[in-house]
């Protein structure tokens, strides 16, 4: 008899440990490292020594533009370039929280947690999160990403995606036969967001589900869609760099996949008293990896009369805190 009750807890503790390192699996490395950092704003430093700002930065003026006019105009060409590394911090926020999409609910639920929202993100209702810090502000919209009895593919989800009674109320899980290696969801009602688990409007109770299942309930919650605007402000005696990135609708599960979180600028004041900067071309995406690709072309207005004409290369820009 003591043997087969050993045997019994040692098939549970195998249970609980093949469940939790199939949980680790559904975190990407790189957001745990994030986690770690605890980098809850877009903040940076200064630019490794190593980096040559000859050729991540590129200026040539009018040949007759005075040497303290131009340094003007350098000055603030550099402190644009700073400001652009606010798309690898707020660029890895949003990670966080499009992978939180993709295990959050699933690990909540196990961990008797009723909210998976990730650190340095508040949710603002109608479906709306946001986080700020540093120089930038962050507002994030998640999208349904298939039809559903309660609305269609592209409609706003107008509730909190993060929160455990959004799908079921009370939900919690047991493993009644642990040498079966599945589990039961059960729950006291239905949520807003049932249907997103995959098992219908009216889902069982309980849900029956193995490992596999609940990678796959992670990757439908992950299908949702999302996009974000971003408003990052610096100022500074007569300076001002102040500019609007809106990142192009996507699904969480592809920028977690390696596919790109395009940035595009759509509105842009960097200026002193005698310079002002205005954007010519723009191409900038966003990799989970934590690199930032493209480049932006540009004019210095410099005293009216003359000009420069500069590039930046995003690849090299300075890196936030933690790299």
């Amino acid at each position: 008899m003591s043997h087969r009750h050993g045997s019994k807890e040692q098939a549970v503790t195998n249970e609980v440990l093949e469940l939790g390192m199939h949980l680790n699996s559904l975190v990407p490395s790189t957001l745990l490292v994030l986690s770690s950092l605890g980098l809850g704003a877009c903040v940076l430093v200064e630019p490794a020594d190593d980096v040559n700002d000859e050729e991540t930065l590129r200026l040539a003026c009018d040949a007759d533009v005075s040497v303290q006019l131009q340094a003007e105009a350098e000055i603030l060409v550099e402190s644009f370039r700073t400001s652009l590394s606010e798309m690898i911090g707020c660029g890895r926020l949003t990670s966080d929280l499009a992978g939180g999409v993709q295990d959050g609910i699933i690990t909540a639920i196990i961990e008797n947690r009723g909210d998976a929202t990730p650190a340095a993100w508040t949710y603002e209702g109608d479906g709306v999160f946001t986080t700020q810090g540093g120089q930038a502000d962050i507002r994030t919209q998640f999208y349904l990403g298939a039809d559903f009895e309660f609305g269609d593919e592209g409609d706003p989800v107008e509730h909190n995606v993060f929160r455990v009674d959004s799908y079921l109320v009370g939900a919690r899980v047991a493993v009644p036969n642990p040498l079966s290696f599945e589990a039961e969801l059960r729950y006291d009602e239905l949520g807003p967001l049932a249907e997103m688990l995959g098992y219908g409007a009216e889902p069982p109770n309980p849900i029956i589900v193995d490992l596999n299942a609940l990678s796959t309930i992670g990757n439908r919650l992950a299908a949702l869609h999302f996009e974000s605007d971003i408003s990052v402000v610096e100022a500074a005696g007569d300076e001002t760099i102040r500019y609007d990135l809106h990142t192009e609708r996507m699904r969480s599960n592809a920028l977690l996949s390696g596919a790109p979180l395009r940035y595009r600028l759509d509105s842009l004041v960097a200026r002193t008293n005698d310079t002002e900067i205005e954007v010519t071309d723009w191409a900038a995406e966003f990799f989970s990896s934590g690199n930032v690709e493209g480049s932006t072309s540009f004019e210095v207005i410099v005293d009216v009369e003359w000009t420069c004409d500069g590039t930046i290369d995003f690849p090299d820009l300075p890196r936030p805190s933690g790299d």
